[in-house]
């Protein structure tokens, strides 16, 4: 996979879903980690297996499979009665909103195709709309990396001890200020504390 190229933009360009995409970018890294360590390629069986698999050839129109299909949340098998006045206008976001989850808007897995198809209609030219493009696919680079050196500081916070069946992660602990985290013993259980009381607020 090149490196300026995420893999939502290819799986929007072949019109193939993310999770065949990323397992066949996967599966090339494997095939190039085999090729240098001059490992033996399985070519008979991939031979094999196209040709008892339907292979589709790339073409960009009919497209190969539907890349928007929603997965059917578990939240929206039960029924859910809800009154809504007639005259309020009742979308996806607030059916959304009353099931507890996201937007269909959201949670597609090509969410940007909703804001190209936007634009469009608004007009923008193909300029800004790359533009645009550009800037969604360096912020998501940016998150992801920030999320991984996140992940990675955590993992590495601590001392590593490895037995056969644990990974244990050892961190340096602060033993002061014990009250403050804990709390501090109320006046009434001292001894000498008047316990009755002596007025009315």
């Amino acid at each position: 996979m090149k490196a300026d190229r995420s893999v939502r933009r290819i799986s929007a360009e072949v019109n193939c879903e993310l999770e065949r995409v990323a397992a066949v970018i996967r599966l090339k890294e494997i095939e190039k980690r085999w090729i240098e360590e001059k490992r033996p390629l399985c070519t008979e069986m991939q031979t094999r297996v196209h040709e008892m698999m339907p292979v589709s050839q790339y073409s960009t129109f009919p497209q190969h499979e539907s890349i928007t299909d929603l997965r059917i949340h578990s939240a929206t098998n039960n029924q859910l009665f809800l009154s809504v006045p007639e005259s309020m206008p009742f979308n996806r976001k607030d059916a959304g909103e009353a099931l507890g989850l996201l937007p269909a808007d959201v949670r597609m897995p090509h969410s940007e195709l909703i804001e190209v198809e936007k634009m469009k209609l608004d007009g923008v030219d193909v300029q800004t709309m790359v533009k645009v493009e550009m800037e969604r696919e360096q912020r998501e680079a940016e998150e992801t990396k920030a999320k991984r050196e996140r992940r990675e500081k955590r993992l590495g916070a601590g001392k590593v001890v490895e037995t056969e069946r644990f990974r244990f992660r050892l961190k340096p602990a602060n033993a002061a200020a014990v009250g403050h985290r804990y709390g501090v013993p109320a006046e009434d259980r001292k001894r000498g504390i008047n316990k009755i009381p002596t007025r009315v607020v």
